[in-house]
Formats: C-alpha cells, sequence, structure tokens
C-alpha cells in the first residue's frame, strides 16, 4: 500500500472572478438602498409640503371666512416645528350673554412620524439643500409678473413663515392673512430632506411661496439636478 498523501490546498486568495462578482453584488445592493432611500424622501417631501399647504389655505379661508385677521406663530424646531394661527379679537370682547372668543388652529409638523423621519422645515432657508434651491427657484421666477408687477416682492425669498425667530416680541416682520385673504408681505416655507432631524446636502425638496395678495403657490423638484414643478 503506497504511502498517504494528505491534499495541498492552495491558499492564494480569491480568483478574479470572485471579486468581480462581489463587487457587482454590493454594487447591485447600494443602487437598491439608493433608491429605497430615495423612495422614503420624496414621498415624506411631498407629504409634508401638501400638509403645509392645506394649513395656509386653511388660514386664509378662516380670514375670508371671519373676516378677521389671522395672526402666525412658530415654535420648535425644522423636525418638531408647530405653528399656529388665530384670529384676531375686534370689538366688544361681549355682545349680551355672547362671549367672543379667537378661533385657533395649529399645524404640528411631528405629528407624522414617518414623514418627520425623513425630512424637515428648512426654518430659515439656510440648509444645503435648502439655500441651493431657494436660490435657484428665485432665478427662475424673477421674471415672473402679473399685469406688470413683479409676482414675489423680496421677502419672499428672505421670510420664512415657520420661523419662530420672526415671531419674537422684538420682530417687525410677523406674518399674518387680511380678513380679505390678503397677506401682510411675502413669505415661503421650505420643506428639504433629512435623517432623523439632521438636513442631508441634496435630495427632494419642496417650496410654498404665499405673495402679499393672498396667492399660494407650491413647487417641487426631486434633487439638485432637476427641473422645478409647480404641483
Amino acid at each position: 500500500m503506497g504511502p498517504f498523501h494528505i491534499p495541498k490546498h492552495k491558499n492564494g486568495g480569491y480568483s478574479l472572478i470572485e471579486v468581480l462578482v462581489v463587487l457587482v453584488i454590493a454594487g447591485i445592493l447600494s443602487v437598491v438602498y439608493a433608491t429605497y432611500r430615495q423612495d422614503n424622501y420624496s414621498p415624506a417631501v411631498r407629504g409634508a409640503m401638501n400638509s403645509i399647504y392645506g394649513t395656509l389655505v386653511d388660514a386664509r379661508t378662516m380670514a375670508r371666512g371671519s373676516g378677521k385677521q389671522i395672526v402666525f406663530g412658530a415654535t420648535g424646531t425644522g423636525s418638531n416645528v408647530v405653528l399656529t394661527y388665530t384670529t384676531t379679537m375686534t370689538g366688544p370682547t361681549v355682545w349680551g350673554s355672547v362671549t367672543q372668543q379667537a378661533a385657533t388652529a395649529q399645524y404640528a409638523f411631528a405629528s407624522d412620524p414617518s414623514v418627520a423621519r425623513f425630512c424637515m422645515v428648512d426654518l430659515d432657508g439656510t440648509t444645503a439643500a435648502g439655500s441651493a434651491a431657494l436660490s435657484n427657484l428665485q432665478t427662475k421666477l424673477q421674471s415672473l409678473s402679473v399685469n406688470g408687477t413683479a409676482a414675489f416682492g423680496s421677502t419672499a425669498w428672505s421670510l420664512s413663515i415657520f420661523n419662530p425667530a420672526n415671531y419674537g416680541a422684538s420682530t417687525t416682520t410677523p406674518f399674518w392673512f387680511n380678513g380679505n385673504g390678503t397677506a401682510n408681505t411675502d413669505g415661503f416655507v421650505m420643506v428639504v430632506p433629512a435623517a432623523n432631524g439632521t438636513a442631508l446636502a441634496n435630495g427632494p425638496v419642496g417650496i410654498i411661496l404665499v405673495s402679499a395678495s393672498g396667492n399660494i403657490y407650491r413647487y417641487y423638484r426631486s434633487n439638485s439636478g432637476s427641473a422645478w414643478v409647480r404641483q
């Protein structure tokens, strides 16, 4: 009987084909993950933008319906900001046996946690994605006019309606709707992509513009290289 030989195993590392297979799989997974994340950010930004739009329309309707001024207030941060709007009191508080009370409503961004996980309100327009988006949209719309007058004044690009800093005791530029539905000034609200309260540098952005005439517009783009779409 011949001698027993233990087969020797090669230990030369991975073959080129094995490395290529791993790289292909990693590439596929990265694309799937990026698509998954994008699929979360886009509906979150759109959903938040539409909810805020509905809030502003409701406040304007309240102003027109009551014939009273609707004043705004904001508290919190970008991922949990709360906007309140209240009718102003005019005339006697008590009419006979009836006590006049202000109507109040609010919008709480964090009321939908699934949305708040993937986006936030850019309170002052200074996040990387928000600043670039606001500047780009301003360039696109700067020539837009109505009867020879610019559709949006300078405050449309500088006054954030959701910024708590604009509603402090010393502020001179708060935002409100008049009793006829017009606004005291132009303003904007911007929703940017975020991961658990931290804004991302790029991704979908939604911007709401309110003109002093009381018109409310929504604009959306899926990323910094995409065209703006009016919603």
